[in-house]
């Protein structure tokens, strides 16, 4: 996995290798090696401001560093079992983890203090992030559901519980904080009012586990990506297929739109990530050169530079060309 800085200036990686780096995206010199974990770095992201990392390991622990320097500033150890992911909340203050043990915990980030236990899930919690405002956070569970939480309290506002008995295998906020939508082991994804739990809308269509579902930046579109070897495009407030984006040759691991929503690139097990014209499912660049899967890809914050990470041990860093 890897993220970028809201500049875009440095790149973080998560690695089997028990560490975490954060690079310089323009050279991709070494900035800081984040050493100490003792089990695979699931997950690894920048605060809001881009001074810290969090990053969540198999060893039980989250931990937050500073990006520059690589030094520690606060461990988050769970009691129990391995992190799947951590978030920081939008002001950075706050972390959130999600759990083996079926547990989402939210942390002061400067300090380590729990806060907050979300309790409830009885599966694995795979995907646990906040609320544009801070206020919610959505967790995703192989129990079959999504619960969207009081952050501060750990309080449960909905429950986003679907008939079919399918791992939600993801789990995503709109935008402004009203939707969530959720990508299941079934094939489907659906939309969701956060406050109450409400079905907005059902994406029906992949033939495949849904892997990830997000927003498109204003908020009036998904992107889904799946095993069927496609993503598609649908109108976030009626399931309409708007796209269908098709040509990689094995299962998709991620996808992502760009910050003006024009585009969609797309992570597959093919070795390969494609940039895509949202509107109308048409390839625009095909980024070969990696050796294993693609585990993930996301636009840089200007929407300049795609950074992907692949089983092979590299991530890359391209220059998008539309013309």
């Amino acid at each position: 996995m890897q993220r970028s800085t809201p500049t875009g200036q440095w790149v973080v990686t998560a690695s089997l290798d028990s560490t975490a780096r954060v690079w310089e995206a323009a050279t991709g010199k070494v900035v800081a090696e984040l050493r100490g974990h003792m089990g695979t770095v699931r997950s690894a992201a920048f605060s809001p401001d881009g001074k810290w990392v969090v990053t969540a390991s198999d060893d039980g622990t989250a931990r937050v560093w500073e990006a520059a320097t690589g030094k520690v500033v606060a461990e988050l150890r769970a009691e129990h079992s391995g992190l799947w992911g951590a978030a920081f909340s939008p002001d950075g203050k706050w972390v959130v983890t999600a759990s083996e043990d079926g547990t989402a915990l939210v942390w002061e980030a400067v300090t380590g203090t729990i806060l907050a236990e979300l309790l409830g899930h009885g599966g694995q919690v795979y995907s646990a992030e906040f609320s544009p405002d801070g206020q919610w956070v959505v967790t995703a569970s192989a129990d079959n559901t999504a619960r969207v939480w009081e952050a501060a309290t750990g309080k449960v506002v909905a429950e986003l519980r679907r008939p079919e008995q399918a791992r939600v295998l993801s789990a995503a906020f709109s935008p402004d904080g009203k939707w969530v939508v959720t990508a299941s082991e079934d094939g489907t994804a659906r939309v969701w009012e956060a406050v109450t739990g409400t079905i907005v809308a059902e994406l029906r269509g992949h033939t495949g586990a849904v892997r990830s579902a997000a927003f498109s930046p204003d908020g009036q579109w998904v992107v889904t990506a799946s095993d069927d070897k496609m993503a598609r495009v649908w109108a976030a407030s009626t399931g309409l297929s708007l796209a269908e984006l098709r040509g990689h040759g094995d299962q998709l691991k991620s996808a992502a739109f760009s910050p003006d929503g024009k585009w969609v690139v797309t992570a597959s097990c093919d070795s390969t990530a494609r940039v895509w014209e949202a509107a109308t499912g048409n390839v625009v660049a095909e980024l070969g050169g990696h050796t294993g899967c693609v585990t993930s890809a996301v636009f840089s914050p200007d929407g300049k530079q795609i950074v992907t990470a692949s089983l092979d041990t590299t991530a890359r860093v391209w220059e998008l060309s539309t013309e």
